[in-house]
């Protein structure tokens, strides 16, 4: 691929999601329905393709229903032998914890969500109790999905990627002298250095300028799933065992899934509602008796999306707001700077005090 969206390029597109979301919330554009304009409409249909995960990205969507079915088809069999191992890549702030949550309500089972960051491990130990865990959950009757982020970190100056592979492939893990089965599990895994996160900047951030008329997911996906490989064989600086632990592992990933930024360069003019989307759901997910946001506030909560390229940022905004009359969240209701950030914003303009009735389809699993 050499026709590349350049970097900065791509973080300007972040802030035209801001300009497709104010289109739509005035009913002037941006994936307003045809012929009627959401100005007029007053409701917002949001419709998850799991749990309470949204995208109107179509080749990621489709990727979230295969996924959905290959996890359905890994619990309802009577006997397994191993974990089901997923390779996630996710860009910064996406919200790799909040996935793994919503991806394990596609199951019609009791689950249990954990998660274990590597590098903060004190002692190699310390990954024995990760496994047990995992017994642990199993023999309560719960599922576990496990996410383990940066499972090729450092603990105590040493990898610690050797230590997933039996455990991955067969299914065991030894405390001591004795194998110990693992049982029926869901891991999720992210990468530090074998595969990098995947994100407009440092998969398509080459200096180069094209595809200005949008990036399909399977090739941005494809693209991801090809650097895991060459990044493992050019890692010129690994010594000969250590890539050969990395390709070990890869070999065991049964599904890899990339998550793709949300800008317009990837899922068009549907990118405004998107954003929407994601902004009543934040809100729904702290205040769950709101039926009614501000559209005010909705795009203040899309602008914190934009500002920081993170859930993480825009969700802090939320919580720690005070909806005041129980019903309707407005700007009025957010914490003080984000109030004083937007009071004299022109792209606020038509949009105080006018709110939008939230309508919440949740997908079947």
């Amino acid at each position: 691929m050499s026709d590349i969206i350049a970097w900065p390029t791509a973080h300007a597109l972040a802030f035209a999601n801001v300009e497709a979301a104010r289109q739509y919330l005035s009913g002037t554009g941006g994936g307003a329905p045809a012929g009627r304009p959401l100005a007029s409409e007053g409701e917002h249909v949001v419709e998850p393709v799991v749990g309470d995960y949204v995208t109107r990205n179509d080749g990621f969507k489709n990727e979230l229903m295969n996924l959905c079915d290959v996890l359905r088809t890994y619990v309802a069999r009577k006997t397994v032998s191993r974990p089901l191992n997923l390779l996630l890549g996710v860009p910064p702030g996406s919200g790799r914890s909040f996935f793994v949550k919503q991806i394990a309500k596609a199951v019609p089972m009791k689950t249990e969500f954990d998660e274990f960051c590597i590098p903060t491990f004190h002692s190699t130990d310390a990954i024995i109790g990760i496994f047990q865990r995992i017994q642990s959950a199993g023999v309560s009757g719960e599922i576990p999905f496990f996410l383990v982020d940066q499972v090729d970190g450092l603990v105590e100056n040493q990898r610690v990627l050797k230590y997933f592979l039996e455990p991955m492939w067969k299914g065991v893990f030894r405390p001591g002298k004795q194998a110990m089965e693992l049982g029926r599990a869901v891991l999720v895994y992210t990468t530090g250095t074998i595969v990098p996160a995947p994100s407009v900047e440092n998969l398509l951030g080459t200096g180069e300028e094209g595809h200005a008329d949008g990036i399909g997911y399977e090739e941005y996906a494809g693209w991801w799933r090809q650097q895991a490989q060459q990044g493992v064989n050019a890692d010129s600086g690994a010594d000969a065992t250590r890539i050969e632990c990395a390709k070990d592992f890869l070999d065991r990933i049964d599904l890899t899934i990339c998550v793709p930024p949300i800008l317009k360069l990837f899922s068009g003019e549907e990118v405004g509602r998107e954003q929407v989307d994601i902004a009543c759901l934040l809100v729904k997910k702290h205040f769950e008796n709101v039926t009614h946001i501000e559209r005010a506030a909705v795009l203040a909560v899309v602008k914190k999306l934009a500002e920081s390229q993170s859930r993480r940022n825009a969700e802090t905004a939320v919580f720690c707001s005070n909806v005041k009359d129980g019903r309707t969240f407005k700007l009025a209701d957010m914490p003080k700077e984000d109030r004083d950030q937007y009071a004299n914003d022109p792209d606020f303009e038509g949009l105080r005090d006018k709110v939008l009735r939230i309508v919440a389809r949740p997908r079947a699993a």
